[in-house]
């Protein structure tokens, strides 16, 4: 990909592969009790598309998994989507919500693991990383959801709102 866009150069250049590493090397020692999944999600152009925006490339989950003062695993892996092979967002029939970049952010609630953008639908993952696909709320989400979701410290209910560029708004 060739382009003078500042968002796709140097250290901003998107990752062409996605990767499965395990039992990596640990420089020094991580404690036994840190134990758990650090996982970040961002926009990264598939090779050979050049966006407008930083915000437009496709997203890309990044996971490290550790355990026991190991470092089980990295990978990534793109949030399979039908804006991933090209869907738009705007059709006849008006938004697809489906059509998402999902590389926003990555929440985890209620036993699910969200890819999420602003526009869109969440897309479930597995904990490895692995697209299930679209998640409605068991059909309760008809609209958008934000990126940015709060959760109650007290009762975890999480709180969202959602907003289009049609009916309702």
């Amino acid at each position: 990909m060739t382009t003078n866009a500042p968002f796709l150069t140097g250290h901003y250049t998107p990752a062409v592969d996605e990767i499965t590493a395990t039992e990596l090397t640990v420089e020094g020692s991580l404690p036994p009790e840190l134990t758990g999944r650090l996982i970040r999600n961002s926009h990264n152009p598939k090779a050979g598309v050049t966006p407008t925006h930083w915000f437009k490339g496709s997203g890309m989950v990044h996971g490290i998994r550790l355990r026991e003062g190991r470092a089980e695993w990295y990978r990534n892996r793109w949030v399979h989507t039908p804006a991933l092979d090209g869907a738009p967002y705007l059709t006849e029939h008006g938004p697809d919500l489906t059509a998402s970049t999902a590389g926003t952010h990555v929440i985890e609630h209620a036993g699910r693991l969200l890819a999420l953008c602003e526009a869109n639908l969440p897309f479930e993952l597995t904990p490895e990383l692995e697209t299930v696909g679209a998640h409605d709320f068991d059909g309760r989400l008809r609209g958008a959801m934000t990126a940015h979701p709060k959760t109650d410290p007290i009762t975890g209910e999480l709180h969202f709102f959602g907003s289009s560029p049609s009916r309702p708004t």
